[in-house]
């Protein structure tokens, strides 16, 4: 199992996100509006026993979680790594201090459960595209037309466990547990 824990989009706001005209190339690959997610701490593979520590874990962050505020809002695009070696394509989310808390306390549950700390930095975005080969000359345009976008703030309710299942077709996410925030 390749575990990661996240929240889902609001399914209008995924849509909408899906509905963005992408750079024209063969190399994009879109991700599909009920695919879209906001990662909160990718983990990877897990023993059963650790499994059973993470979903432990997880009941006592919607407990914690209950009590911040967890509107977030769409905020601006750009790519990972960077425009000339770019891979991910992403739409990024405004920073608001019930959204760090709920991150902090899913790497706490985490560390807890046995896993190593995860790295400082994390960048809570929505991948919206990945690129398979070099990425389209038009990338810059795009990210300058797309640099204001900004969405209504919408309010996590709920957090996943998924299990992440690789295909040909592409990923596909499995919910193993869930708990509401």
């Amino acid at each position: 199992m390749r575990l990661f824990f996240a929240f889902d989009l609001p399914s209008n706001q995924a849509h909408r996100l899906a509905e963005l005209t992408l750079p024209p190339s063969a190399s994009v690959r879109p991700v599909a509006a009920e695919r879209m997610h906001v990662t909160l701490r990718f983990v990877g593979d897990v023993t059963p026993e650790r499994l059973d520590r993470l979903v432990d874990g997880l009941g006592r962050v919607a407990r914690l979680a209950a009590a911040e505020d967890r509107r977030v809002r769409i905020d601006g695009v750009g790519v990972f790594p960077g425009l000339r070696r770019a891979r991910v394509l992403w739409a990024g989310l405004r920073i608001r201090e019930g959204l760090v808390a709920l991150q902090g306390a899913i790497e706490s549950a985490c560390v807890a459960s046995g896993l190593p700390a995860d790295g400082p930095e994390w960048h809570p975005h929505v991948t919206l595209a990945r690129f398979s080969g070099a990425p389209p000359p038009e990338l810059g345009a795009w990210l300058d037309r797309y640099a204001d976008l900004e969405m209504e703030p919408f309010e996590i309710d709920r957090v996943t466990l998924y299990d992440s299942v690789t295909s040909t077709a592409g990923p596909s996410y499995r919910p193993v547990a869930s708990a509401n925030v």
